[in-house]
């Protein structure tokens, strides 16, 4: 999150905020393009897809919005950012070791014997690994 915050800022500091963006975008996605290429054997294909099912959602929804910040409000939301996430109790704060939630139902989970399992599911999604 660190490295794309100071990212954006010097994009910023060179560009105005439309062209900062789309060059940020176009950054990240080859950066992030080139790891899923590198750790291919190791992405969970199906997590994958629901993944850019909310993509292309957020990307919808954004770009019917088409809202463009000025320099300062974005500068100023950089520089706020870690405060708010510190701001946050522990137990809310995003966590890089929390498995992700990109998969809330499992086939076959509501009609399962045990109660306990489906909840026992999503605990593995939701919780951090110690609490899972």
């Amino acid at each position: 999150m660190a490295g794309g915050m100071v990212l954006l800022g010097v994009l910023l500091n060179y560009f105005d905020v439309a062209t900062g963006m789309i060059f940020f975008s176009i950054i990240q996605l080859f950066a992030n393009g080139w790891r899923v290429v590198q750790w291919r054997r190791y992405v969970l294909w199906p997590i994958f897809g629901w993944y850019v099912l909310g993509a292309v959602i957020a990307f919808g929804c954004m770009w019917m919005i088409a809202f463009v910040p000025d320099k300062a409000m974005v500068y100023l939301s950089l520089g706020v950012m870690p405060f708010v996430v510190e701001a946050l109790p522990a137990a809310l704060r995003p966590n890089i070791e929390w498995r992700g939630v990109p998969v809330l139902h499992r086939r076959g989970d509501d009609d399962h014997p045990d109660p306990g399992r489906r909840r026992r599911a999503l605990s593995r999604y939701l919780l951090p690994e110690e609490h899972a």
